[in-house]
């Protein structure tokens, strides 16, 4: 086999030299040390290659058994598998033990994979058995990977491989279209004439495979009955596939890996391997650690001694690629030549010494940067290329070069690369921004953008038992929709329970008078009975309080434009330098909100908008960029914020931001001396300081500012009423930016848009990695090795424990688990001073691990704590896990989270109900609706008020925005009906959603709500179109629903009260007295379609005269 040694090649050079090396039109293979290098790697190499580039690798604890963890590598991994076995042209990049880690057989793999093709027969019962093999699970409805759901001639799957599901639809047995939708809306976006389904997870059995590890785990697990009957239990249930992937080998009698996947012995495949050195410590330092962690489940009666085989060691890897023809890198020349653990690997066939330095660091020192580029062109270098991440860097570098008339020479790029490097013997140099400017842009992540935080668009998810609100009789608990029988025809009609005995059955007609109660999580409504006047009352004082609020806003606003403000300049270029120094790509909202903003601040009325935004989305630079244009105006910032800690916190983000610009920045709070705070008032008063920090300190009487022109507020809503008064006087003819970091609601946000300038960012920042989330049983050794972990790449941990008795004693345990870790306490219970010491001491890193209650500033961003173990977390909600989990994955490092909860011997209906549903919060993002909209509701009560908050519990979240709605229009002159009258429509007509069309309760619901907001010809088309997308082909009975819909909006805008049939006459009734009903009569044509007609002819006549 050739082997080709090449030593100087390494790190960054490694893509530079690889750029012409990989086949064009075919497959590379390329390994190296660790997860970490095989991002980054994928990431410089994308800048000089076309071709896709896939990242296999898994930096999971393959000894922690977890009973659920989110699937998010597990698919990624199937995704590449998927890839390389479909495709002809990629370059695979993959860590050592990653690369020879177990596999089933590929055929298992391709046997078990599921061709969809437009025209072809399936047997309906079969699929539905391969699904259960391949470890899909069957839902109502898709919200996740690895699910699938069947509604009469639809079939749904979201494979983990594919960033979109599939719609299959059948006609009979035979596929009639397969097409892509969208999760959220669950409509199609485009046809595919085929497609192929595979596995789930890297595992895959049927019955001959289960029966094989049943028998293995009866022969070796015959000493351990306990964990023999759990493992046969999660083999036949196919449940907690991460714990069956360590028995891989139990299922099948050979198992494969990676690399026979991709056929590496055939020479069409180039084979490269980086620090052969570096390959083998992390094979030995996974084996230390797996040895460990095996005797300690060893000794739990987890394992068995024969399960060590599993573990991947350097001798095997030397074993696989001794067969290979392969070319080495590495930094330094080896004369190992023999022996288990050497890095001997066969005879090397030919060595090459590549002569490669690093560019020098120029750090924006443009003379240096000329002189060098000078330099090469002297020595005749072939080429000198300049990579930038943006054409507005290019330019500079250019215009710099242009001066010392040196640009024919050089090659300019657009995009990101790590570092550049210099190649002596091949006289090619590449200089990258990072040598340039010192800093460089993040590089934009290979492969597909990671969904999180979908800002949640409606709440009907809703089951039995649920709250729903009908606007004119109030909060009633949701019992079902029931079939009933009038008049020979039949009709569906929503069953609310009210207090006491009442009940009421609202027709599905009616369904715009009812929505899901949306309030805090686990605070349960008050009940009203059907006959009181409570709920009217109620309503009454929500509708007052909101239309004051309103008109509260629009006064605010009017007064604010009236007063002359300062129109500030339009942008510099310092402010496009300022603005090109931000290492990070931008979010679309961080660029839109930014100009939002700018806009706002170059008018000459004073600016007053709010801007939301989670923590850690970029709230603070969009924030720097408008005081940068504040301050290149001449004048001062002043940054008012709610705690010591937060101040701190901007104080030392925004020290560093303008650091190399000439901006000065101070903080007035208890962490400066009255001396110091002496002295920087008197600066601020000369004008000395541009931009100052502080908590109320801001608003002393012998506070004061030479020319302040902007007022930024964080977290207005936690300033108490006096000192809320102070911001109105500190706020006047200056323009204000008040930040929120809760999100707020989509549909709040339509509402109030109209008379509150606001700006939102809902996109995560581009290189925010999902956080990996755990389910486990409380354990000393998970808590060690996660601690350990997390020390390891020099983070920090938050242990939650939400209760201040029995915190200090779990301190102990943890200071014994890891001696040598700093850890400290914190709770509500102690002094506000102390709370803020020892936070301010975790900011700062002088303490490792924080053990704290749920009291704790969730605010405060600590983007180097990683990993948090939660104790008891099925005591929670999973609103408030996913709140809570929040606090870590702030960075772009990947993020911890070990749900830890205790083994009850015997565990209560409800407890077991939690724990199903924390685990399917891990392992699909389950409840995660629920979060966001407690979040979100929160965030409406911050920026509304609490008194608003009190009002949005009082009435439900839906018809609050409604009233909020109905009052900027009245307030701008539209006269709106307080309540909606319930329109009586009485036809014959069957008018219902049948079963054998949608079965699911939710789903029912759901349509039944969208089919009552349809009013015309085109809403219609639409709605029909969309049906027949998701659930095929439309029943009469849904069409006639559909038109009786429409029946009413116009009856509700004709003032029409009641149509009804008698015998063939139609009366039509209208609300007010005195006006003589309509009679129509049956003929041969639809009655809908006739009525339909005959009320849209009415309408039209009434829009016309109105006009006149």
């Amino acid at each position: 086999m050739s082997k080709i040694s090449i030593t100087g090649i390494y790190e960054s050079r490694l893509p530079i030299y690889l750029r012409e090396k990989v086949n064009k039109n075919g497959k590379d293979i390329i390994v190296v040390a660790n997860g970490n290098r095989v991002q980054r790697l994928a990431s410089d190499l994308s800048f000089f290659v076309d071709k896709n580039i896939y990242c296999y690798f898994d930096d999971e604890d393959k000894l922690i058994f977890y009973e659920a963890r989110n699937r998010e590598k597990a698919h990624e991994k199937m995704g590449v598998v998927k890839s390389i076995l479909e495709e002809d042209n990629w370059i695979l990049i993959t860590d050592g033990i990653s690369a020879i880690e177990c596999l089933p057989p590929r055929k298992a793999i391709v046997k078990n994979k599921i061709i969809f093709k437009v025209g072809e027969e399936i047997d309906v019962d079969a699929v539905k058995k391969r699904f259960l093999n391949m470890g899909y699970e069957r839902v109502p409805m898709i919200f996740a990977k690895g699910q699938y759901s069947i509604r009469g001639s639809i079939l749904d799957i979201f494979p983990t491989h594919e960033e979109n599901p599939y719609r299959v639809e059948l006609f009979d047995t035979v596929i009639e279209s397969v097409r892509t939708f969208d999760v959220d809306t669950q409509v199609s976006i485009e046809r595919r004439r085929e497609i192929s389904v595979y596995c789930v997870a890297p595992i895959v059995y049927g019955k001959d495979e289960l029966n094989r590890f049943i028998k293995i785990v009866d022969e070796n697990y015959r000493n351990l009955p306990k964990r023999r009957e759990e493992l046969k239990k999660y083999g036949n249930d196919r449940e907690n596939l991460s714990q069956l992937e360590f028995y891989i080998g139990y299922f099948y009698e050979r198992t494969e890996n990676i690399l026979d996947y991709v056929c590496v012995e055939d020479n069409a495949v180039n084979f490269y391997i980086e620090d052969l050195d570096r390959i083998k410590d992390v094979f030995e330092f996974n084996r230390r650690d797996y040895s460990e962690n095996f005797k300690k489940l060893l000794k739990d009666g987890k394992v068995v001694k024969k399960d060590f085989e599993n573990v991947c060691d350097f001798r095997q890897f030397k074993n696989r690629i001794q067969k290979l023809n392969c070319t080495i890198f590495s930094p330094f020349n080896h004369c190992d030549s023999g022996g288990d653990n050497s890095l001997f690997i066969g005879e090397i066939d030919e060595k090459i010494e590549e002569r490669v330095t690093d560019v020098l660091n120029f750090r924006g020192d443009f003379k240096l940067l000329s002189k060098e580029v000078r330099k090469y062109i002297r020595a005749e270098y072939k080429k000198i290329e300049i990579i930038c991440s943006n054409e507005d860097r290019i330019e500079t570098v250019k215009e710099v070069l242009k001066k010392a008339q040196l640009t024919e020479n050089v090659v300019f790029s657009e995009g990101t690369l790590s570092k550049g490097a210099d190649f002596i013997d091949a006289k090619e140099v590449f200089i990258t921004e990072f040598e340039i400017f010192g800093i460089a842009k993040t590089p934009k992540k290979i492969g597909k953008r990671f969904r999180n935080t979908q800002a949640i668009r409606n709440f009907s998810d809703i089951k039995n038992g649920d709250y729903v609100v009908h606007e004119n009789h109030g909060v009633g608990k949701y019992l079902g929709i029931v079939q009933m029988e009038t008049l020979g025809i039949k009709r569906d009609f929503i069953h609310i329970k009210y207090a006491g005995e009442d009940a009421l059955y609202v027709p599905v007609e009616h369904m715009e008078l009812v929505q899901k109660y949306v309030g805090r999580d686990g605070i349960e409504p008050k009940v009203y009975k059907l006959s009181g006047s409570d709920w009217r009352n109620t309503k009454d004082r929500a509708r007052k309080a909101v239309l004051e609020m309103a008109r509260e806003i629009v006064e605010i606003s009017a007064v604010r434009k009236a007063e002359k403000g300062f129109g500030f300049s339009k942008d510099t270029k310092w402010q496009k330098d300022f603005e090109d120094s931000f290492p990070y790509e931008e979010t679309e909202d961080q660029l839109r909100c930014i100009g939002e903003i700018k806009e706002d601040m170059e008018k000459d009325e004073p600016m007053d908008r709010l801007l939301c935004g989670d923590v850690g989305y970029g709230k603070t630079e969009v924030a720097a960029r408008a005081m940068f244009k504040c301050v290149m105006d001449g004048k001062q910032v002043a940054m008012l914020v709610p705690t010591t800690l937060l101040a701190n916190q901007h104080y030392n983000t925004l020290k560093k931001r303008f650091e190399s610009f000439p901006v000065t920045v101070e903080m007035l709070s208890r962490f400066r001396t009255p001396k110091e705070q002496e002295k920087i008032i008197k600066e601020m008063k000369e004008g000395k300081i541009d931009i100052v920090i502080g908590t109320h300190r801001l608003f002393s009487k012998d506070m004061g500012y030479r020319d302040l022109g902007l007022l930024i507020i964080d977290e207005e809503q936690r300033f108490g009423v006096v000192h809320k008064e102070n911001i109105k006087r500190l706020k006047e003819n200056i323009d204000v930016l008040t930040l929120s970091a809760t999100p707020i609601p989509r549909t709040l946000h339509m509402s109030i848009i109209g008379i509150r300038k606001m700006s939102v960012i809902e996109e995560p920042p581009q290189d925010r990695v999902p956080i990996q989330t755990y389910v486990v049983e409380e354990d000393d050794k998970v808590i060690r090795e996660a601690v350990e972990r997390e020390m390891a790449r020099k983070g920090q941990v938050f242990v939650i424990f939400n209760r201040v008795r029995g915190i200090r004693s779990l301190e102990e345990r943890i200071k014994k688990l890891v001696p040598d870790v700093r850890v400290a306490v914190a709770h509500g219970q102690m002094s506000e001073r102390a709370l803020e010491n020892i936070m301010m001491d975790f900011v700062d890193g002088k303490i490792q691990v924080l053990i704290a209650t749920t009291i704790v500033e969730s605010g405060i961003d600590v983007p180097n704590a990683n990993t948090e173990i939660i104790i008891d977390a099925d005591k929670y909600g999973v609103s408030q896990l996913y709140q809570i989990r929040g606090r870590v994955g702030r960075s772009n490092k990947v993020a911890y989270a070990y749900l830890m909860h205790k083994r009850e011997k015997i565990m209560s209906e409800v407890a077991e109900k939690k724990l199903k549903a924390i685990k399917e919060f891990t392992e699909f993002g389950a409840g995660f609706k629920i979060a966001m909209r407690d979040l979100e509701l929160r965030g409406a009560g911050n920026i509304l008020g609490s008194e608003q908050h009190g009002h949005i519990l009082n009435v439900g979240y839906e018809l609050y925005t409604k009233m909020v709605a109905e009052a900027v229009a009245a307030i701008k002159g539209t006269t709106i009906k307080e309540d909606l009258e319930e329109i009586i429509i009485d036809i014959r007509v069957p008018s219902y959603i049948p079963n054998s069309y949608i079965r699911d309760e939710s789903v029912k619901f759901d349509a039944y709500k969208s089919i009552s907001q349809v009013r015309n010809k085109d809403e219609e088309k639409e709605i029909i179109s969309e049906f027949e997308d998701r659930f095929g082909n439309i029943p009469k009975e849904v069409v006639n629903l559909i038109k009786v819909a429409q029946i009413r909006h116009l009856c509700r805008s004709l003032e029409i009260k009641k149509i009804s049939e008698n015998g063939n006459e139609i009366l039509i009734r209208y609300s007010k007295k005195g006006i003589r009903p309509i009679k129509m009569y049956r003929s041969e044509h639809s009655i809908l379609d006739d009525l339909l007609m005959l009320l849209r002819d009415m309408n039209r006549l009434n829009e016309d005269e109105n006009d006149i």
